[in-house]
């Protein structure tokens, strides 16, 4: 996969087109099943090796908004004006909820 994504980051360079990656917030029951299942070093290096490909724009981290279980369908699809909140930060690159990583 990673393979995958610093061809398509190459080809980007080589169109001058922008690349950015966003990981989308999710509440924090799968943070909780990562753990159980010894995933988080894992999740962690996958960021890191985006982040060296391409800036990332990295919203699932614990936050007020993973914390909120109405703010979720299921713990991977924010709702509502929560959505709205999720998207306009994603559109600017900045907001509370986001953290950025660079390569």
């Amino acid at each position: 996969m990673l393979e995958s994504l610093r061809k398509v980051a190459a080809w980007c360079t080589e169109h001058e087109v922008a690349l950015t990656f966003v990981l989308c917030p999710t509440h924090r029951d799968i943070s909780t099943y990562a753990q159980k299942y010894k995933l988080t070093a894992t999740y962690a290096r996958l960021k890191t090796e985006l982040a060296a490909i391409a800036p990332t724009l990295d919203m699932d981290w614990e936050n007020e908004l993973t914390r909120d279980k109405t703010a979720f369908s299921d713990p991977s699809h924010v709702v509502g004006a929560r959505l709205d909140e999720v998207a306009t930060q994603v559109a600017k690159g900045v907001g509370p909820l986001v953290k950025k990583l660079s390569p």
